[in-house]
Protein backbone atom coordinates (compact mmCIF):
# COMPACT_ATOMS: atom_id res chain seq x y z
CA UNK A 1 0.00 0.00 0.00
CA UNK A 2 1.29 3.41 -0.75
CA UNK A 3 1.08 5.71 2.00
CA UNK A 4 -0.57 8.43 1.97
CA UNK A 5 1.30 11.12 3.97
CA UNK A 6 -1.85 13.36 4.59
CA UNK A 7 -4.21 10.75 6.20
CA UNK A 8 -1.29 8.92 8.01
CA UNK A 9 -0.63 12.37 10.09
CA UNK A 10 -3.48 12.58 12.89
CA UNK A 11 -2.24 15.13 14.96
CA UNK A 12 -2.00 17.67 11.74
CA UNK A 13 -6.38 17.44 11.71
CA UNK A 14 -9.11 19.04 13.81
CA UNK A 15 -11.20 16.72 16.21
CA UNK A 16 -14.07 18.21 14.18
CA UNK A 17 -15.29 16.21 11.20
CA UNK A 18 -18.14 15.07 9.61
CA UNK A 19 -19.13 11.44 7.97
CA UNK A 20 -22.12 9.95 6.31
CA UNK A 21 -23.12 7.20 3.88
CA UNK A 22 -24.76 7.55 0.96
CA UNK A 23 -27.52 5.82 -0.33
CA UNK A 24 -28.67 4.02 3.23
CA UNK A 25 -26.74 0.69 4.57
CA UNK A 26 -29.05 -1.75 4.40
CA UNK A 27 -29.17 -4.29 7.18
CA UNK A 28 -27.40 -7.24 5.32
CA UNK A 29 -24.70 -5.10 3.53
CA UNK A 30 -24.06 -3.83 7.92
CA UNK A 31 -23.50 -7.62 8.48
CA UNK A 32 -21.05 -7.91 5.55
CA UNK A 33 -19.00 -4.67 5.95
CA UNK A 34 -18.52 -5.91 10.14
CA UNK A 35 -16.95 -9.06 9.25
CA UNK A 36 -14.77 -7.30 6.41
CA UNK A 37 -13.84 -5.24 8.94
CA UNK A 38 -13.14 -8.07 11.34
CA UNK A 39 -11.00 -9.55 8.24
CA UNK A 40 -8.73 -6.99 7.31
CA UNK A 41 -5.16 -6.64 8.56
CA UNK A 42 -2.66 -4.30 7.72
CA UNK A 43 -0.60 -6.28 6.11
CA UNK A 44 -2.95 -8.13 4.00
CA UNK A 45 -5.37 -5.87 2.41
CA UNK A 46 -7.33 -8.19 0.05
CA UNK A 47 -9.75 -9.93 2.19
CA UNK A 48 -11.64 -13.23 1.50
CA UNK A 49 -15.42 -14.68 1.82
CA UNK A 50 -15.86 -18.44 1.21
CA UNK A 51 -19.08 -19.28 0.21
CA UNK A 52 -20.21 -21.05 3.06
CA UNK A 53 -19.69 -17.27 4.63
CA UNK A 54 -22.07 -15.75 1.86
CA UNK A 55 -24.60 -18.02 2.18
CA UNK A 56 -24.59 -17.31 6.01
CA UNK A 57 -24.58 -13.52 5.47
CA UNK A 58 -27.26 -13.30 2.91
CA UNK A 59 -29.11 -16.31 4.13
CA UNK A 60 -29.36 -17.34 0.67
CA UNK A 61 -27.75 -19.91 -1.66
CA UNK A 62 -29.00 -17.79 -4.73
CA UNK A 63 -25.10 -17.15 -6.12
CA UNK A 64 -26.94 -14.28 -8.54
CA UNK A 65 -28.57 -12.83 -5.79
CA UNK A 66 -25.67 -12.01 -3.49
CA UNK A 67 -23.57 -11.31 -6.62
CA UNK A 68 -26.31 -8.89 -7.01
CA UNK A 69 -26.25 -7.50 -3.29
CA UNK A 70 -22.38 -7.12 -3.12
CA UNK A 71 -22.31 -5.01 -6.58
CA UNK A 72 -24.51 -2.75 -5.23
CA UNK A 73 -22.97 -2.37 -2.00
CA UNK A 74 -19.59 -1.71 -4.18
CA UNK A 75 -21.71 1.64 -5.60
CA UNK A 76 -21.96 2.85 -2.18
CA UNK A 77 -20.06 5.83 -0.58
CA UNK A 78 -19.05 7.21 2.44
CA UNK A 79 -18.22 10.83 2.72
CA UNK A 80 -16.19 12.73 5.05
CA UNK A 81 -15.36 16.51 5.59
CA UNK A 82 -12.30 17.20 8.18
CA UNK A 83 -10.57 19.96 9.11
CA UNK A 84 -6.64 20.66 9.32
CA UNK A 85 -5.25 23.07 12.02
CA UNK A 86 -4.46 25.67 9.35
CA UNK A 87 -8.39 25.73 9.31
CA UNK A 88 -8.13 24.28 5.81
CA UNK A 89 -11.35 22.07 4.67
CA UNK A 90 -10.83 18.71 3.28
CA UNK A 91 -13.70 16.86 1.72
CA UNK A 92 -13.89 13.25 0.41
CA UNK A 93 -16.03 10.27 -1.04
CA UNK A 94 -14.60 6.58 -1.12
CA UNK A 95 -16.52 3.37 -2.15
CA UNK A 96 -16.99 1.29 0.35
CA UNK A 97 -15.52 -1.74 -1.69
CA UNK A 98 -12.74 -0.68 -3.52
CA UNK A 99 -12.96 -3.94 -5.95
CA UNK A 100 -13.96 -7.43 -6.03
CA UNK A 101 -13.21 -10.57 -7.98
CA UNK A 102 -15.92 -13.57 -7.71
CA UNK A 103 -14.57 -17.06 -8.18
CA UNK A 104 -16.29 -20.30 -7.56
CA UNK A 105 -14.78 -21.35 -4.27
CA UNK A 106 -15.96 -17.24 -2.95
CA UNK A 107 -15.73 -13.83 -3.32
CA UNK A 108 -11.74 -11.71 -3.10
CA UNK A 109 -12.78 -8.14 -1.83
CA UNK A 110 -10.39 -4.88 -1.71
CA UNK A 111 -11.14 -2.59 1.13
CA UNK A 112 -10.80 1.06 0.51
CA UNK A 113 -7.76 2.90 1.95
CA UNK A 114 -9.60 4.52 4.15
CA UNK A 115 -10.48 1.34 5.79
CA UNK A 116 -7.05 -0.07 6.31
CA UNK A 117 -5.68 3.41 7.37
CA UNK A 118 -8.44 3.05 10.26
CA UNK A 119 -5.62 0.03 11.67
CA UNK A 120 -3.18 2.74 12.04
CA UNK A 121 -3.12 4.46 14.83
CA UNK A 122 -1.15 7.40 13.16
CA UNK A 123 -4.19 7.90 10.81
CA UNK A 124 -6.70 10.16 10.88
CA UNK A 125 -9.44 7.81 9.90
CA UNK A 126 -8.15 5.88 12.91
CA UNK A 127 -8.28 9.04 15.39
CA UNK A 128 -12.18 9.58 14.14
CA UNK A 129 -13.23 5.64 14.40
CA UNK A 130 -14.04 5.04 11.09
CA UNK A 131 -14.53 1.61 10.84
CA UNK A 132 -17.33 1.90 13.80
CA UNK A 133 -19.34 4.60 11.71
CA UNK A 134 -19.76 1.46 9.30
CA UNK A 135 -21.61 -0.68 11.94
CA UNK A 136 -23.99 2.41 12.85
CA UNK A 137 -27.82 1.74 11.91
CA UNK A 138 -29.37 5.12 13.64
CA UNK A 139 -28.75 7.37 10.68
CA UNK A 140 -29.01 10.51 13.84
CA UNK A 141 -25.90 8.27 15.01
CA UNK A 142 -23.59 9.49 12.34
CA UNK A 143 -24.06 13.72 13.67
CA UNK A 144 -23.69 12.60 17.14
CA UNK A 145 -20.61 10.19 17.39
CA UNK A 146 -18.08 12.97 16.01
CA UNK A 147 -18.92 14.62 19.54
CA UNK A 148 -17.74 12.08 21.16
CA UNK A 149 -14.32 11.94 19.63
CA UNK A 150 -14.71 15.23 20.14
CA UNK A 151 -14.37 14.87 23.76
CA UNK A 152 -12.93 11.32 23.81
CA UNK A 153 -10.22 12.71 26.56
CA UNK A 154 -12.60 14.50 29.18
CA UNK A 155 -15.05 11.52 28.76
CA UNK A 156 -18.32 13.98 28.91
CA UNK A 157 -19.73 17.05 27.14
CA UNK A 158 -23.44 18.40 27.60
CA UNK A 159 -25.67 20.32 24.89
CA UNK A 160 -29.00 21.98 25.59
CA UNK A 161 -31.73 20.68 23.42
CA UNK A 162 -32.08 23.26 20.99
CA UNK A 163 -28.13 22.89 20.11
CA UNK A 164 -28.69 19.29 19.87
CA UNK A 165 -31.58 19.12 17.50
CA UNK A 166 -29.15 21.44 15.20
CA UNK A 167 -26.73 18.79 15.82
CA UNK A 168 -28.91 15.98 14.68
CA UNK A 169 -30.25 18.06 12.15
CA UNK A 170 -33.61 17.90 13.40
CA UNK A 171 -35.76 21.04 12.96
CA UNK A 172 -36.37 22.99 16.40
CA UNK A 173 -40.08 22.40 16.24
CA UNK A 174 -39.87 19.09 15.99
CA UNK A 175 -40.76 17.11 18.55
CA UNK A 176 -41.90 19.71 20.99
CA UNK A 177 -42.44 17.60 24.22
CA UNK A 178 -38.93 15.78 24.93
CA UNK A 179 -40.39 12.81 25.51
CA UNK A 180 -40.97 12.27 22.34
CA UNK A 181 -37.47 13.70 20.86
CA UNK A 182 -35.86 11.23 23.81
CA UNK A 183 -37.75 8.31 22.38
CA UNK A 184 -37.74 8.37 18.74
CA UNK A 185 -33.89 10.48 18.33
CA UNK A 186 -31.77 9.74 21.76
CA UNK A 187 -32.91 6.51 22.75
CA UNK A 188 -31.80 5.01 19.36
CA UNK A 189 -28.63 7.03 19.31
CA UNK A 190 -27.93 5.37 22.32
CA UNK A 191 -28.26 1.77 21.95
CA UNK A 192 -26.68 2.03 18.68
CA UNK A 193 -23.48 3.70 19.92
CA UNK A 194 -23.39 1.01 23.17
CA UNK A 195 -24.24 -1.75 20.87
CA UNK A 196 -22.13 -1.13 17.70
CA UNK A 197 -18.99 0.82 19.13
CA UNK A 198 -16.69 -0.03 22.01
CA UNK A 199 -17.89 2.97 23.61
CA UNK A 200 -21.25 2.80 26.62
CA UNK A 201 -22.61 6.07 26.74
CA UNK A 202 -25.01 7.37 29.32
CA UNK A 203 -27.05 10.92 29.90
CA UNK A 204 -28.18 12.65 32.73
CA UNK A 205 -31.27 15.18 31.89
CA UNK A 206 -30.99 18.59 33.12
CA UNK A 207 -34.29 20.62 34.20
CA UNK A 208 -34.65 24.58 34.05
CA UNK A 209 -35.68 24.27 38.18
CA UNK A 210 -36.29 22.10 40.83
CA UNK A 211 -39.99 21.00 40.37
CA UNK A 212 -41.00 18.10 39.11
CA UNK A 213 -42.57 20.09 36.07
CA UNK A 214 -40.01 22.07 35.03
CA UNK A 215 -38.74 21.47 31.03
CA UNK A 216 -35.79 19.48 30.65
CA UNK A 217 -33.25 22.08 28.79
CA UNK A 218 -30.20 19.80 28.48
CA UNK A 219 -28.82 16.93 28.50
CA UNK A 220 -25.39 16.20 30.22
CA UNK A 221 -23.53 12.92 28.33
CA UNK A 222 -21.05 10.68 29.43
CA UNK A 223 -18.91 7.81 28.25
CA UNK A 224 -16.51 5.31 29.20
CA UNK A 225 -13.85 3.07 26.69
CA UNK A 226 -16.03 0.00 27.44
CA UNK A 227 -12.69 -2.03 25.52
CA UNK A 228 -9.70 -0.18 27.62
CA UNK A 229 -12.17 -0.48 31.09
CA UNK A 230 -11.86 -4.03 30.41
CA UNK A 231 -8.45 -4.61 29.72
CA UNK A 232 -7.86 -2.49 32.67
CA UNK A 233 -9.75 -4.91 34.77
CA UNK A 234 -8.16 -7.61 33.11
CA UNK A 235 -4.74 -6.39 33.90
CA UNK A 236 -5.18 -5.63 37.28
CA UNK A 237 -6.69 -9.30 38.03
CA UNK A 238 -3.72 -10.47 36.47
CA UNK A 239 -0.80 -8.88 38.37
CA UNK A 240 -2.85 -9.39 41.79
CA UNK A 241 -2.58 -13.35 40.80
CA UNK A 242 1.36 -12.65 40.00
CA UNK A 243 2.38 -9.87 42.74
CA UNK A 244 4.50 -12.39 44.73
CA UNK A 245 6.53 -13.66 41.81
CA UNK A 246 6.82 -10.23 40.25
CA UNK A 247 9.60 -7.48 41.30
CA UNK A 248 8.51 -4.04 39.03
CA UNK A 249 4.75 -4.42 39.20
CA UNK A 250 4.11 -1.15 37.38
CA UNK A 251 6.16 -2.17 34.72
CA UNK A 252 4.68 -5.48 33.90
CA UNK A 253 1.07 -4.08 34.60
CA UNK A 254 1.75 -1.29 31.81
CA UNK A 255 3.06 -4.47 30.05
CA UNK A 256 0.53 -6.63 30.11
CA UNK A 257 -2.29 -3.64 29.42
CA UNK A 258 -0.29 -3.46 26.37
CA UNK A 259 -0.82 -6.78 25.24
CA UNK A 260 -3.96 -6.93 26.06
CA UNK A 261 -4.72 -4.26 23.73
CA UNK A 262 -2.99 -5.48 20.68
CA UNK A 263 -6.20 -8.16 21.33
CA UNK A 264 -5.73 -12.32 21.60
CA UNK A 265 -6.03 -12.07 25.69
CA UNK A 266 -6.64 -15.69 25.85
CA UNK A 267 -3.30 -16.61 24.25
CA UNK A 268 -1.71 -13.52 27.06
CA UNK A 269 -3.52 -15.30 30.00
CA UNK A 270 -2.39 -18.55 28.89
CA UNK A 271 1.48 -17.60 28.24
CA UNK A 272 1.44 -15.95 31.57
CA UNK A 273 0.24 -19.21 33.88
CA UNK A 274 2.96 -20.83 31.90
CA UNK A 275 5.44 -18.39 32.58
CA UNK A 276 4.75 -18.30 36.66
CA UNK A 277 4.46 -22.23 36.81
CA UNK A 278 7.78 -23.02 35.24
CA UNK A 279 10.05 -20.19 36.71
CA UNK A 280 11.09 -18.97 39.93
CA UNK A 281 10.45 -15.31 41.13
CA UNK A 282 10.94 -13.07 40.01
CA UNK A 283 9.60 -13.76 36.88
CA UNK A 284 10.03 -10.04 35.50
CA UNK A 285 12.10 -10.84 32.69
CA UNK A 286 10.55 -13.53 31.06
CA UNK A 287 6.99 -11.53 31.08
CA UNK A 288 8.63 -8.71 29.35
CA UNK A 289 10.68 -10.70 26.88
CA UNK A 290 8.08 -12.78 26.47
CA UNK A 291 5.82 -10.39 25.72
CA UNK A 292 7.68 -8.05 23.75
CA UNK A 293 8.38 -10.57 21.53
CA UNK A 294 4.35 -11.21 20.35
CA UNK A 295 4.04 -14.55 22.61
CA UNK A 296 4.31 -17.11 19.67
CA UNK A 297 6.33 -18.53 17.10
CA UNK A 298 5.12 -21.73 16.19
CA UNK A 299 2.49 -23.73 18.99
CA UNK A 300 3.89 -22.95 22.47
CA UNK A 301 7.64 -22.02 20.83
CA UNK A 302 7.81 -18.52 21.96
CA UNK A 303 11.00 -16.46 20.40
CA UNK A 304 12.61 -14.38 23.52
CA UNK A 305 15.75 -13.53 21.62
CA UNK A 306 16.34 -13.33 17.94
CA UNK A 307 20.03 -12.17 17.25
CA UNK A 308 21.86 -11.81 13.83
CA UNK A 309 25.17 -10.52 13.57
CA UNK A 310 28.35 -11.26 11.91
CA UNK A 311 31.37 -13.22 14.99
CA UNK A 312 34.52 -13.39 13.70
CA UNK A 313 35.06 -16.07 15.73
CA UNK A 314 34.06 -18.84 17.50
CA UNK A 315 34.67 -17.59 20.47
CA UNK A 316 32.88 -14.10 20.50
CA UNK A 317 29.37 -15.71 19.57
CA UNK A 318 29.86 -18.25 22.48
CA UNK A 319 30.76 -14.71 24.46
CA UNK A 320 27.06 -13.47 23.53
CA UNK A 321 25.46 -16.96 23.83
CA UNK A 322 26.23 -16.94 27.53
CA UNK A 323 25.84 -13.04 27.75
CA UNK A 324 22.46 -13.39 26.48
CA UNK A 325 21.40 -16.56 28.85
CA UNK A 326 22.84 -14.61 31.73
CA UNK A 327 19.95 -12.18 31.73
CA UNK A 328 17.37 -15.59 32.77
CA UNK A 329 19.58 -16.78 35.03
CA UNK A 330 20.35 -19.87 32.98
CA UNK A 331 21.31 -23.20 34.73
CA UNK A 332 24.40 -24.92 32.42
CA UNK A 333 24.24 -28.55 32.74
CA UNK A 334 26.97 -31.05 31.10
CA UNK A 335 24.68 -31.27 28.16
CA UNK A 336 24.62 -27.96 27.04
CA UNK A 337 28.40 -27.94 27.57
CA UNK A 338 28.40 -31.13 25.11
CA UNK A 339 26.23 -30.01 22.25
CA UNK A 340 28.02 -26.67 22.78
CA UNK A 341 31.26 -28.29 21.29
CA UNK A 342 29.44 -28.55 17.75
CA UNK A 343 29.48 -25.24 17.45
CA UNK A 344 33.07 -25.22 17.13
CA UNK A 345 32.90 -28.47 15.45
CA UNK A 346 30.27 -27.74 12.47
CA UNK A 347 28.99 -23.97 13.44
CA UNK A 348 25.92 -25.65 14.75
CA UNK A 349 24.51 -25.40 18.13
CA UNK A 350 20.86 -26.99 18.79
CA UNK A 351 19.98 -27.36 22.82
CA UNK A 352 16.21 -28.29 23.39
CA UNK A 353 15.31 -29.20 26.87
CA UNK A 354 12.10 -28.15 28.55
CA UNK A 355 11.58 -24.85 28.77
CA UNK A 356 14.59 -24.24 26.49
CA UNK A 357 15.01 -24.07 22.79
CA UNK A 358 18.26 -22.83 21.78
CA UNK A 359 19.64 -22.80 18.10
CA UNK A 360 22.55 -21.28 17.16
CA UNK A 361 24.73 -20.94 13.84
CA UNK A 362 27.87 -19.78 12.75
CA UNK A 363 29.48 -18.85 10.24
CA UNK A 364 32.37 -16.55 10.45
CA UNK A 365 31.84 -15.17 6.81
CA UNK A 366 28.50 -14.09 7.06
CA UNK A 367 25.98 -13.17 9.31
CA UNK A 368 25.35 -15.67 12.62
CA UNK A 369 22.45 -16.16 14.15
CA UNK A 370 21.35 -17.07 17.73
CA UNK A 371 17.91 -17.95 18.43
CA UNK A 372 16.33 -18.44 21.92
CA UNK A 373 13.04 -20.18 22.71
CA UNK A 374 10.69 -20.81 25.76
CA UNK A 375 8.82 -24.17 24.64
CA UNK A 376 5.92 -23.96 27.61
CA UNK A 377 4.67 -27.42 26.47
CA UNK A 378 7.18 -30.36 27.39
CA UNK A 379 5.42 -32.39 24.64
CA UNK A 380 6.14 -29.80 22.14
CA UNK A 381 6.40 -31.55 18.22
CA UNK A 382 9.55 -30.90 16.51
CA UNK A 383 9.83 -28.04 14.09
CA UNK A 384 9.85 -29.18 10.45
Amino acid sequence: MKKNCIFLDAESFEKSFSLKIEPKLKSKEKIFLDKLIKKISINSHIVFFSLGELYGIYKSKDLLEIKTNILRLSKKKMFFTLINLEKETIQGEFYLLNSIYLKNDGIYVTPPLELIYSLDKKSIFHRVDLSTFIRFKEKHTFSFYPKIIENFDSKNFEYNVTQLKKILGVEDDYYERFYDFEKNIIKPIMNDINKSSKIHIQYEKIKSGQGKTNKITCLKFSFVDSVKEEILKNTNITIHSIKNKVHDIPKISKLIESSLGEGEPEIVFKLIDKIQSNFEAPIDVFLEATLKSHYRLKGEAIKIIDISENFTSCFKIEGRLYKELSIFNFSYNYFFLQELQNLRINGIFNYNIFPWKIKVRFNPKENSSIKIYLNLEEDLPPEN
